[in-house]
């Protein structure tokens, strides 16, 4: 009998979507605690949903990147360039992101977004909370989706593929990438559930550089103005005095440098050019870095982990003299902001993320163990352009004060 009753519903739908659609749109789903009954049963309403671009087109453009920080951070211009460009201008845009960079990008990003929609990605990608999947799926579905693009060279089966597979949308884009997050199997599985899928060169393995071709495919014309810069926020705060940003953090153990030589660099850094210290990071930081200002003077030593938001931390890096970093999204926000910055790193996706000054960023010292400086560039990305287990304890103090000063030659003390 409950069978019967679907299939009636869906035929109804099918044939006379419309019925429903002041009803749908805006009576049940403004009403919270009835869109959850929505959830339940959500096979009752595909039809319409699949019907609804035809019948109430509209020009919505959505635009999907689940990633971390550093990818949205690089991603950040070709998001401008795509909600600015002729074909997309008068569309209403909106983007699905990773919540852990909400205030950044609502920060940046409002004047070309008309609506964020943030996931917990952790949560999303847990196959036993399709709850959560589908209340997000409804949160897009809910708009007659013209163009959807998921902005990704290394595409994932939850929070990618299976959101452009259940969107509807007339127009499907995404990258024919590579198999970092997924098997080759999967990869075909998912090419299916798009209308258009763009091809990269895999000799192009610089990120800022396969956005810039990314954007150009989907857009059709070259584009000869295309630079990594970040908005500058208006930002006011108490320094009086030059200072350096130090970021002692990261998201894998094997991106961070030892501790104790942050302490050697950090005194290193006060005795020679006697700036204030300003230390980021994560709450997760703060125990090590008071470790750090302990042996430090206290005057010129400044603990902000986990004190501010991350679109803050944008304004106090634009702010700084310098930026000393493990390879974490600290780096690219330094480059975005053209300041001088120096990233230690044991390699990890050589040639995708860094290092920059490959690439003409003149402002950017990228510090790698000697086992990877001894290498051709051609062995360097054949080990490490997928990943690096090299202990990044091996990179010597020395080396990084190397850079420091190589960047700071010119530096007035």
């Amino acid at each position: 009998m409950k069978i019967r009753i679907v299939h009636l519903i869906e035929s109804v739908l099918k044939i006379f979507p419309w019925i429903i659609y002041i009803f749908l749109d805006n009576i049940f789903l403004r009403k919270k605690y009835l869109k959850k009954l929505l959830l339940y049963r959500p096979d009752l309403f595909e039809s319409y949903f699949a019907w609804k671009p035809i019948f109430f087109p509209e020009k919505i453009l959505v635009i999907i990147k689940t990633d971390a920080i550093g990818d949205y951070i690089i991603f950040h211009n070709a998001l401008r360039v795509l909600c600015t460009s002729e074909k997309y201008k008068d569309f209403k845009r909106i983007l699905l992101g990773n919540e852990v960079w909400n205030d950044l990008a609502t920060g940046i990003n409002s004047d070309i977004i008309d609506h964020f929609i943030f996931i917990n990605r952790n949560q999303f990608q847990n196959p036993a909370d399709s709850y959560y999947r589908i209340e997000k799926l409804l949160d897009l579905n809910v708009y007659s989706v013209h163009t959807s693009i998921y902005f990704s060279h290394s595409r994932e089966n939850l929070s990618g593929d299976w959101i452009i597979k259940n969107l509807t949308s007339s127009n499907k884009i995404g990258s024919k990438g590579d198999c970092l997050c997924q098997t080759y199997l999967e990869r075909k599985i998912g090419d299916n559930y798009y209308s258009k899928l763009i091809e990269i060169d895999t000799n192009i393995t610089f990120e800022l550089i396969k956005n810039k071709i990314y954007v150009e495919k989907i857009l059709g014309n070259q584009l000869n103005n295309f630079h990594f810069d970040l908005q500058r926020p208006k930002f006011e705060n108490d320094f009086k005095e030059k200072y350096f940003v130090i970021f002692i953090g990261a998201s894998a153990s094997f991106r961070r440098w030892p501790i104790e030589n942050f302490v050697f660099l950090s005194q290193f850094l006060i005795r020679k050019y006697g700036n204030k210290l300003v230390f980021c990071g994560g709450n997760e930081d703060s125990e090590s870095v008071q470790s750090i200002i302990y042996q430090l003077p206290k005057d010129l030593t400044l603990n902000l982990c986990g004190k501010e938001s991350l679109y803050n931390f944008l304004g106090i890096v634009a702010g700084c003299e310098l930026l000393v970093s493990n390879e974490t999204s600290a780096v690219h926000i330094g480059v975005g902001l053209h300041k001088k910055t120096v990233c230690i790193s044991n390699g990890n996706h050589y040639g995708r993320f860094n290092p920059y000054e490959n690439f003409g960023f003149q402002d950017v010292k990228t510090v790698y163990p000697d086992s990877i400086l001894t290498l051709t560039e051609e062995q360097r990305l054949e080990l490490y352009a997928n990943g690096s287990t090299i202990d990044i304890s091996v990179i010597s103090l020395d080396a990084v004060i190397g850079s420091i000063e190589a960047l700071l030659n010119d530096y007035n003390l």
